[in-house]
């Protein structure tokens, strides 16, 4: 059963928000409530200002935070879920709760607007919540933490013994609490079989629900679950890395509820996307089916309209098992494609965006050149579109990583790094002077060599043939070289490039503040 708009699939289960007012600010990807979901306890822990909500990876932290937010959300609390793992996560959410709050200036810096968000809700009468999950940094969310006024703060982290709140410990289930919850969960009366399988998986609850969810659906009893439990290799497709935290037993409860979609490139391509939600518009229509049947499998959760979100853990297993890394780069270059006007897809465009940056950080050393070339492309693509959008700061910043990140994984393609040094020119905004006085250094001494080689190698040139090289360099002219962009008055109407149009920059004198581009065809991207 689906809305009527065609949406996700409307269960009872699927208890997602309720409808809410005009007036009412709730942004973020908010988790739905998961089939059979049990109330935690320290639910009623969250009543301070600040409360950080830490345990290991697996118990229910989200879930926990998410249950409290949706409780404020009904009681008609401001609510602000920002998915904190990365700065530029923490930046995008704080400018669309400005955004929402009629706060957000173009011409301000992330921190201008961090500071605004921050003043508003310090001396907002009515209530509100702020959410930061998963925050890795406790220092990096500090600042943007209201000291006074009505809003309270909750935090999600796996770091424990900070004094930036209350702290809410979160463990894994108790022996009594398990064993009912697969009792109730798959329906099977045996207390002794339900508390022999919690002990297998270590009373994890992610484990717990998925092996509920694979006994329920193949109809199996205890004893057969544990059968195939105890059989299968999980040291052979899994690899432990030092101080892992997990258990064998929940990474051998993720392989056997995997096992009905070990075909499925739904599966991976959501393995290497955004933990924090990816929205259905990315993924298709066609992938609604499919996501219904993982959702029942406890494979992956809903959130927000129309997002599905994918645990950490469950991730990482579905990559030791085969990277979906290729098959994402090519769904989000299909996506991207479709972006025209990039104010009026503005929520969209920076939705992919955040797709691209998980994308890459999943990308390693041992990817193929051609994708690790197609997946950079995209990310100066992301670039291009938040100056477009007049967001200069999350420009800014994602320009000086995307460079470093071409020089460290490309640096000896000469041509890609030709080519990104143009647009780091382009789009930097942050000392100019500096960065541009690197960006040549680093091209000249990765190009000296070859330069000097290719002079040995070349047979002098007559003046005729200079004269005529130079009337051709003078007369190319660019699609776009008459269109100036200007800092703050970027045109609203201008459509962007697809990642094959890589939009570059050719050195030309300008005035201050204006941005002038030219496009280039990247065809090595395809060779």
């Amino acid at each position: 059963m689906r809305n009527q708009d065609g949406g996700m699939p409307v269960r009872a289960e699927y208890r997602g928000l309720p409808v809410l007012p005009a007036d009412q600010v709730v942004t973020g990807l908010i988790p739905h409530e998961p089939p059979n979901f049990q109330t935690p306890a320290a639910l009623q822990l969250l009543s301070e200002p600040v409360c950080v909500v830490t345990g290991r990876r697996g118990v229910g932290k989200t879930q926990l935070a998410a249950a409290y937010a949706r409780q404020r959300v009904s009681d008609g609390w401001l609510v602000a879920w920002i998915g904190a793992e990365t700065p530029d996560q923490i930046r995008a959410g704080l400018v669309e709760l400005a955004d929402r709050l009629g706060l957000y200036r173009p011409e301000d810096s992330a921190e201008v607007t961090a500071a605004r968000v921050r003043n508003h809700l310090q001396t907002r009468p009515e209530q509100a919540l702020l959410v930061f999950d998963n925050v890795v940094s406790l220092d990096g969310i500090r600042p943007h933490l209201p000291s006074v006024g009505r809003c309270q703060v909750v935090i999600t982290s796996t770091r424990r013994g900070s004094q930036i709140g209350h702290e809410v410990l979160v463990d894994v289930f108790a022996p009594e609490d398990a064993e009912r919850f697969l009792c109730e969960t798959t329906g099977l009366d045996d207390h002794a079989g339900a508390a022999e399988l919690a002990t297998e998986v270590g009373h994890l609850p992610l484990a717990l629900a998925q092996a509920a969810s694979r006994i329920r659906a193949a109809r199996w009893d205890f004893a057969k679950y544990l059968e195939k439990f105890r059989a299968y290799p999980a040291e052979k497709h899994l690899s432990r890395r030092d101080g892992d935290p997990y258990p064998v037993g929940a990474a051998t409860a993720i392989l056997l509820a995997l096992e009905p979609f070990q075909d499925s490139e739904l599966v991976r391509v959501l393995s290497v996307l955004s933990p924090d939600g990816v929205s259905r518009q990315v993924l298709g229509d066609s992938a609604d089916d499919e996501l219904v049947q993982l959702h029942e499998a406890s494979l992956v959760e809903f959130a927000g309209d129309s997002s599905v979100l994918m645990h950490r853990l469950v991730q990482r297993v579905i990559r030791d098992l085969g990277s979906g890394v290729e098959i994402a780069t090519t769904l989000l270059f299909d996506q991207i494609k479709l972006v025209g006007d990039a104010w009026q897809h503005r929520q969209f465009g920076n939705e992919l965006i955040r797709q691209v940056e998980a994308l890459w950080k999943n990308t390693d050393p041992t990817t193929s050149t051609k994708v690790s070339k197609a997946v950079l492309t995209m990310r100066w693509w992301a670039t291009t579109f938040l100056s477009t959008i007049e967001d200069f700061a999350r420009s800014d910043a994602l320009t000086a990583e995307v460079y470093a990140d071409c020089v460290a994984r490309l640096g000896d393609d000469q041509e890609f790094l030709l080519r990104s040094r143009h647009m780091a020119s382009v789009n930097t905004w942050v000392a100019p002077d500096q960065l541009l006085s690197q960006l040549r250094i680093d091209l000249v001494t990765r190009r000296g060599n070859s330069v000097r080689s290719t002079r040995a190698r070349s047979p002098r040139r007559g003046p005729s043939a200079c004269a005529a090289s130079n009337s051709a360099r003078r007369t190319r002219q660019s699609p776009c070289s008459n269109k100036p962009w200007k800092r703050g008055m970027a045109s609203r109407s201008t459509l962007m490039p697809s990642p094959r149009q890589w939009m570059t920059s050719a050195p030309r004198t300008c005035s201050p503040g204006v941005r002038k581009t030219r496009l280039y065809c990247l065809n090595s991207v395809s060779r």
